[in-house]
C-alpha cells in the first residue's frame, strides 16, 4: 500500500515537472501576443487590430509594412525624361505639344527641382509643335520656376517648330546647335463637316487675329525683332531659320556649349 502511495506521488511529480515550464511557456506567449496586438496600428488604415487590416494586407496573408513611396520618386536619376547631374537638372522635352508633352510633367519637373533645392535647369526642345494653349501652359511653369529662383536654358540641337519654338523663347538662355532648325507659323485651325456662315468665319479670323497677335508680340519683345516684319516673315508661310541665323535674328542667345 506504502509503494502504491509512494509511486502516485513519484509519477505526479514527474507530470508535473514535465508539463509546467510549457504552461508557463503559454503563458508568456499569450501576453507577448496581447502586447503586440496592442502596439500594432496599421501605418496606412490606423487600424490597431491586426486580423481586421484588410485595407493593403491581402486576409490570410502574413502581414508586411507597405513601405510608402515618394511623390517624386519615379523621377529620381535615372528615369525617361529627367536627368540630375553635378547639381544642374535636365529635361529632354521630345514629343508633341499636348500629346505626350504636358504642362503637368513639366510642373511636375520643376516641382522636384525645388524640393531638392537645385536652382538650375536645361530643357532640351525637339519638338512638331502642338497645342498653342499647352505651350501657353508650359511657358507659364517655366516663368513660375523662374520667379522661384530656377534659371532656365532652352537647347534645340534638332528641331523645334510652332509650340515647340514657342516654348523654346521662355528660357532664360535660349541656346541652339548651328545645324539646328527653329520654326515659326501662322496658326491654323481644322474642321470637317462643319457648316460656317460669314459671321462665323469673320468671328473665327478675329480670334485668329488676337491668339496669333499675342504670340507675335511676345516673341517679338523676347528676340528684338520688330513685331510688324515677324508678322510678314510669318504671312501665309512658315519661317524656318537654322542655329546661326536664330542668334542673328535674336531667337537664340547663343551657341550650345
Amino acid at each position: 500500500m506504502k509503494a502504491r502511495i509512494l509511486l502516485s506521488i513519484l509519477v505526479g511529480m514527474v507530470l508535473l515537472m514535465g508539463y509546467s515550464p510549457v504552461w508557463a511557456q503559454e503563458e508568456v506567449s499569450s501576453k507577448d501576443q496581447k502586447k503586440a496586438a496592442k502596439a500594432f496600428e496599421c501605418p496606412y488604415s490606423h487600424i490597431s487590430d491586426q486580423d481586421k487590416c484588410f485595407k493593403c494586407h491581402g486576409i490570410g496573408k502574413e502581414f508586411k509594412v507597405i513601405k510608402e513611396t515618394p511623390e517624386d520618386a519615379w523621377r529620381d536619376y535615372p528615369s525617361c525624361h529627367v536627368r540630375v547631374i553635378d547639381g544642374i537638372g535636365y529635361y529632354d522635352l521630345n514629343g508633341e505639344i499636348g500629346h505626350g508633352i504636358t504642362g503637368g510633367l513639366i510642373q511636375g519637373f520643376f516641382r522636384y527641382l525645388l524640393k531638392h533645392e537645385i536652382k538650375t535647369a536645361v530643357i532640351e526642345i525637339q519638338s512638331p509643335g502642338g497645342s498653342l494653349f499647352e505651350g501657353w501652359r508650359v511657358k507659364g511653369y517655366i516663368e513660375a520656376a523662374q520667379a522661384q529662383g530656377i534659371k532656365v536654358e532652352t537647347r534645340v540641337y534638332s528641331f523645334a517648330a510652332s509650340a515647340g519654338f514657342l516654348i523654346f523663347m521662355a528660357g532664360d538662355t535660349r541656346t541652339v546647335a548651328p545645324t539646328a532648325e527653329l520654326m515659326w507659323h501662322e496658326l491654323m485651325t481644322f474642321s470637317m463637316f462643319s457648316l460656317d456662315t460669314p459671321s462665323d468665319k469673320e468671328d473665327a479670323a478675329r480670334i485668329l487675329r488676337h491668339l496669333q497677335d499675342s504670340a507675335n508680340n511676345w516673341i517679338s519683345e523676347r528676340s528684338g525683332q520688330d513685331k510688324d516684319k515677324l508678322d510678314a516673315k510669318i504671312r501665309k508661310k512658315e519661317l524656318w531659320v537654322n542655329g546661326k541665323e536664330a542668334v542673328d535674328m535674336g531667337f537664340a542667345t547663343g551657341f550650345i556649349k
